[in-house]
């Protein structure tokens, strides 16, 4: 039997969702800088896109960047309408809050209408705390946007088998055409796939019976070749389009350097990033499994297996998974106290011990630094101290030994009931703030240029290139407000110099040693550290 739609009163309000969202992630988004390598980058590829005046065709330091199709600099550049017109780290993040917000909305609403709004609360709460989603969500990339645009596409082809329409069916394949834009083709074959698998596995294959298999998948497409079309008009190169399939091809043959792994790369991933809440899958699991767990079931399936037959693997690729499994969760609670004691004891001791091993192990943090006396991180190999308050860590550190108190003492109250899991996902939702908020905006000095930030507009003049030696640097280019300008040989590097009468040059420290003696310029060097790169950036005057 179709599920009716959801009564008024079982929905969660978007402004519930908006407003937990902009809680978890909003501080971060305002304090923390764009790191590399996709931040940074997709940034500075949307500015260059606002600059150069070429909307369709997305470019890095002056050349077509065929790598990824242009829905997200769109957004970025929309988004930064809201930013007085600048590009940084709110509005670079904007795209991942919109696709944050429509995977929640779409999966509350769908759990409102299979199980009610107690399965829907736990959903939100499940899916927010959740690692990589939270990670995601305060990441300026391509996937949370993603998962937000495939789950809106499973949210109408649900519903509309439930309540059939053009309208709902259209939706749902104008979405799925808006994902291709954003990754290409996975964002019509994934959500369809898990579609079609979770349907199949909860026996409810007479459900694809629809007329909208015969044109939904060409909507779709229509976008697409709309974009590639009006690019082919305005002048793009078939070296472009032939590359943007080239890729295609080889993510999913060959794989890139860094992203080759094996086919059970994600049986690793998975529980890891899926913490905290793959300590209670075993017991969720355990519970009986109706055809609405078989659903879940499915839709994950589909999601996991595909990704790990591509030779590419990434673990925010299965980000579509974490929806179903956050489901699959919150619809087995009920059923979780009736299980052995064995079960509930085990799943209640591995959550509270998390909370203690992770509160513990910050507070032992911040005793050792002080202790220590070394509050100062970054020092190896770079002149420039990047030091770090250890009291940033003790509101993480509170808010984690608290929680594993709180949740140890639910338990002995009433097991594993509402007001358990209420406890366990506010105590990580509060840490997760503060990650946010405290921590990893204590990390930019080490995780953005800033020494090159401060002095890059005094050193380079307006309208030149910071050069780049052998590098791509999107995220020293982005910094410095100026664009990039790739040089691969001494040569190349002397010739570009010479264009100039003065500027700045970024090198690795091991490229600069080798290039130094051979560089024809006066120049002073300045070694600084990005992440764990030791880099050098040299200003040279002719």
């Amino acid at each position: 039997m179709p599920e009716a739609a959801p009564p008024k009163s079982s929905r969660i309000p978007f402004f519930v969702i908006l407003l937990l969202s902009l809680l978890l992630w909003g501080g971060e988004y305002a304090r923390r800088g764009l790191w590399e390598p996709d931040e940074a980058r997709y940034a500075y590829v949307a500015r260059e896109m606002r600059e150069s005046g070429n909307w369709l065709v997305p470019s890095r330091h002056g050349l077509p960047y065929p790598d990824k199709p242009p829905l997200m600099f769109w957004l970025i550049n929309a988004s930064s309408l809201l930013t007085g017109g600048h590009i940084n780290g709110v509005s670079a993040r904007l795209p991942s809050l919109l696709g944050a917000l429509m995977s929640l909305w779409a999966a509350t609403r769908l759990m409102a209408a299979w199980q009610g709004r107690s399965a829907a609360w736990r959903t939100l709460w499940i899916m927010l705390t959740s690692f990589l989603f939270w990670h995601e969500g305060g990441m300026g990339q391509m996937d949370s946007l993603l998962c937000g645009l495939e789950m809106m596409a499973l949210f109408f082809l649900f519903r509309n088998d439930d309540e059939p329409s053009v309208p709902r069916a259209l939706a749902a394949y104008g979405f799925m055409g808006l994902a291709v834009l954003t990754k290409g083709p996975i964002g019509l074959v994934v959500p369809l796939g898990a579609y079609i698998a979770g349907r199949l596995a909860a026996g409810e294959g007479r459900q694809l019976a629809r007329w909208h298999w015969l044109w939904g998948p060409f909507v779709s497409l229509a976008l697409t070749a709309a974009w590639l079309f009006l690019a082919w008009r305005h002048g793009a190169r078939p070296e472009y389009f032939h590359e943007l399939l080239g890729q295609l091809a080889r993510r999913a043959t060959e794989g890139t350097a860094g992203h080759r792994h094996p086919f059970y790369y994600f049986l690793r991933q998975f529980p890891v990033e899926f913490l905290p809440w793959t300590l209670i899958l075993p017991v969720a699991v355990a519970a009986p499994v109706p055809a609405l767990r078989r659903r879940m079931l499915g839709w994950f399936a589909f999601v996991f297996v595909c990704f790990s037959l591509l030779a590419d693997k990434r673990g925010l690729y299965i980000l579509l998974g974490y929806p179903a499994a956050a489901m699959f969760i919150a619809s087995a609670w009920d059923e979780l106290p009736r299980l052995c004691a064995n079960w509930t004891r085990s799943a209640a001791a591995a959550v509270v011990s998390l909370l203690g091993v992770v509160g513990l192990a910050l507070a032992l943090a911040v005793i050792g630094l002080f202790a220590l006396g070394i509050p100062a991180l970054g020092h190896l190999r770079s002149k420039v101290p990047v030091t770090i308050n250890p009291l940033l860590l003790l509101p993480a550190a509170y808010f984690a030994l608290g929680g594993a108190f709180l949740v140890a003492r639910r338990f002995r109250e009433s097991g594993l009931s509402s007001i358990f899991f209420h406890t366990f996902a506010l105590s990580v939702f509060l840490l997760q703030i503060c990650v946010g908020v405290l921590v990893y905006p204590a990390l930019n000095p080490i995780k953005t240029p800033v020494e090159l930030a401060r002095v890059a507009e005094h050193k380079i003049p307006p309208g030149h290139p910071l050069l780049l030696y052998a590098m791509k640097g999107e995220i020293l280019a982005f910094y410095a407000n100026r664009p990039g300008r790739e040089v691969g040989s001494v040569a190349e590097l002397n010739a570009a110099a010479r264009e100039q009468s003065r500027g700045v040059a970024a090198f690795t420290d091991q490229d600069w040693e080798k290039v130094r003696r051979r560089f024809d310029a006066t120049y002073t060097a300045h070694p600084f550290r990005l992440g764990n790169k030791h880099l050098v950036w040299v200003e040279f005057e002719r």
